[in-house]
C-alpha cells in the first residue's frame, strides 16, 4: 500500500477513535459491546451514569437503550425481572430473541419504524420460564451522537386477559341469544302456527255449512278466515327471521335465497344473489354469522339507503371465502362513518369478529354503500 494511503487510513481511524472518546466521556454511550473468542460482551461505563438513570432503575415498567441492530446496550432492573432473566443476560442480547415467533415479522417492522419516529406496538415477549408476556412497547430514536432507541416496555398482560374475557361474553352472549331464537322460532312454528293453521280449517268448514246463512255472516267468515291467513304469513316471517329452518335443513346458499326473495317482495328493492355452485365446507357458526349479516345488512338497505337495488355476492378463492354486499342508495362521507354507523353496523363487526373475520364498510358517494366481509378459512 503507498504511504500516503497509509496515512490517509491511520488519520481517518484516528478521527473515529477521538469521536468515540468524546461520546464516551460526554456520557451519549451507555455501554460498549465488545466482540472477541466468547462472543460479543457488554461493558457498562459508570462515568455514563446520569440523574436519570436512578429514574429509570425505579419505573414500573422496562427500559432499554437499543442499537440500530436491535441489541441490548442498556436495560433496567424491571425489564430483566419481566423477561425473568438475569441482568447480564439481557445486556448484549438481541430484543429479538426475547420476542414470540408470531410477533417478530411485526416486531421487525416496528422497529425500522421506531428507528426514524415516535412508535408505539403491541407484541408477545417470552420470559425465560416458559410464560408469555404481552407488553406495549413505546420507543423514541436516540437525541445523541449514538444512534438507536430507547424503549418503554409495559405489561398489559391482565388489560389482554380482560379484553378476553369480554370478548368471551360478548360471545356467549350471542350464543345464548341465538339458542333463544331458535326456542322461539320452533314454537312459533311447531305451536302456535298449527293453532293458527287448525282454527283456519275451522273457519273454512263452518263456512261451508253456512252456505245459505245470511251475506253478512259469510263475509265476517271470510274476513276471519282472510286475517288468519295474513297472521299465519306474519308469524311464518318471524320465525324466519329468528332461525330460518333452510339454514338449518339446506345450508346458507338455500337460505339466503329465501332472504333475498321475501326482502324483494315485502319491500319492492331488487335484490339479487350470486355464489358460486360449491362452496367449501363451513361451520354451522360460520354460516350463521354470514346470514345474520347479510340480514342486517338488508334491514340497513331497506331502513336507510333509500336504494332500488342490491346485490349479495359470494366468493370463494383458495383459503378466502368473501361475501359483498352492494346497494345504489344513499351514501356518506367516510369521516362522518363512525358516528352513523349505529348499532346493526356496530352488531356486524362484533359478529365478524367472534369467528376472525374482517368487514369493511366502503362508502360510495353516489353510489351507495358496500360491506365486504372476508376470512380465511
Amino acid at each position: 500500500m503507498p504511504q500516503a494511503d497509509t496515512i490517509r487510513e491511520l488519520r481517518l481511524r484516528l478521527a473515529e477513535a477521538n469521536e468515540t472518546l468524546a461520546a464516551i466521556r460526554s456520557g451519549a454511550v451507555d455501554a460498549l459491546v465488545v466482540h472477541g473468542p466468547k462472543g460479543p460482551q457488554v461493558f457498562t461505563l459508570k462515568g455514563a451514569d446520569h440523574a436519570y438513570r436512578l429514574l429509570v432503575e425505579a419505573m414500573s415498567e422496562g427500559a432499554a437503550t437499543l442499537d440500530t441492530r436491535g441489541r441490548i446496550l442498556y436495560s433496567n432492573a424491571r425489564l430483566a425481572e419481566m423477561l425473568a432473566t438475569p441482568l447480564e443476560k439481557v445486556l448484549g442480547a438481541s430484543f429479538l430473541d426475547f420476542v414470540n415467533v408470531s410477533a417478530r415479522l411485526a416486531f421487525s417492522q416496528y422497529f425500522k419504524k421506531a428507528c426514524r419516529r415516535q412508535a408505539s406496538a403491541e407484541v408477545i415477549l417470552n420470559t425465560s420460564r416458559g410464560q408469555q408476556l404481552a407488553v406495549l412497547l413505546s420507543s423514541n430514536p436516540l437525541q445523541t451522537g449514538v444512534r438507536g432507541v430507547c424503549l418503554v416496555v409495559t405489561d398489559i398482560t391482565i388489560r389482554k386477559l380482560a379484553e378476553e374475557s369480554l370478548t368471551e361474553l360478548a360471545r356467549q352472549v350471542l350464543l345464548a341469544q341465538e339458542q333463544e331464537r331458535q326456542r322461539v322460532a320452533r314454537e312459533l312454528h311447531d305451536s302456535v302456527n298449527q293453532l293458527l293453521s287448525t282454527t283456519r280449517h275451522r273457519a273454512q268448514a263452518l263456512a261451508s255449512h253456512l252456505k245459505g246463512a245470511d251475506r253478512d255472516s259469510q263475509l265476517r267468515l271470510g274476513e276471519l278466515t282472510e286475517l288468519l291467513e295474513r297472521t299465519m304469513k306474519e308469524v311464518r316471517l318471524i320465525s324466519r327471521n329468528l332461525r330460518p329452518s333452510e339454514l338449518d335443513d339446506l345450508g346458507l346458499v338455500p337460505a339466503l335465497t329465501s332472504l333475498v326473495e321475501e326482502v324483494a317482495d315485502r319491500t319492492g328493492i331488487r335484490v339479487t344473489l350470486s355464489a358460486p355452485k360449491h362452496l367449501p365446507d363451513l361451520s354451522a357458526h360460520l354460516e350463521l354469522t354470514l346470514y345474520r349479516i347479510a340480514q342486517e345488512a338488508l334491514s340497513n338497505v331497506e331502513k336507510h339507503s333509500g336504494a332500488t337495488s342490491a346485490t349479495i355476492t359470494l366468493e370463494a378463492e383458495r383459503r378466502f371465502l368473501s361475501m359483498t354486499i352492494c346497494d345504489n342508495g344513499k351514501s356518506f362521507p367516510p369521516s362522518r362513518l363512525a358516528r352513523k354507523s349505529g348499532w346493526g353496523l356496530l352488531n356486524m363487526r362484533e359478529r365478524a369478529s367472534h369467528v376472525g373475520a374482517a368487514l369493511e364498510i366502503v362508502p360510495r358517494p353516489g353510489k351507495g354503500t358496500a360491506i365486504i366481509f372476508r376470512i380465511s378459512l
